[in-house]
């Protein structure tokens, strides 16, 4: 029922998600922590390299993409706990993480487009996904996380201002 992938990299994370199409078991959810990473113009995130564990590897918007692409189309929720992964490039016209997993045809993916705080990452998966799992719309999930966020500002700072979420249900 949960994969837990530790120190992950960009081929460990594509062949999970093709594992599980292969098992007729797609993933539903995912959820990934990590580091957010700026790169010249856009910011990514830090994964770890393939053939040094210890090394990290800033991955671009397009490679996190290409990562999960196993999985596009699929009814998948994505949560992204990467500080600025929706935060797209400030001199060129690129996009975040968050735009380019939405684009690909994820119908949910929530980020932070600023710095993410510790104790914000845990309240919005414990809110968020405590409101999926009680039966709520994931529109009105998105909202208790938002409201507890700032209900805890005091530890949690900016960031019920900086979760977004790309949203596109069926009619």
């Amino acid at each position: 029922m949960l994969t837990v992938l530790e120190e992950v990299s960009l081929e460990r994370l594509k062949t999970a998600c093709r594992n599980s199409i292969e098992k007729g078991k797609p993933f539903t959810h995912i959820h990934i922590l990590a580091h957010g990473y700026l790169m010249e113009s856009v910011y990514g995130m830090a994964l770890h390299d393939e053939k040094e564990k210890a090394t990290l590897f800033a991955a671009s918007p397009l490679d996190v993409k290409d990562a999960l692409s196993p999985l596009a189309g699929e009814p998948v929720i994505v949560t992204l706990s990467v500080c600025d992964a929706a935060q797209s490039g400030y001199l060129l016209p690129e996009k975040s993480v968050a735009y380019e997993l939405h684009d690909a045809g994820f119908p949910v993916v929530l980020a932070s487009q600023l710095p993410l705080t510790v104790p914000g990452s845990t309240v919005i998966v414990e809110h968020f996904y405590g409101a999926l799992l009680a039966g709520q719309d994931v529109r009105a999930a998105l909202h208790e996380a938002r409201i507890a966020l700032y209900k805890e500002s005091a530890r949690t700072g900016h960031d019920w201002v900086s979760l977004v979420g790309y949203v596109r249900l069926p009619e």
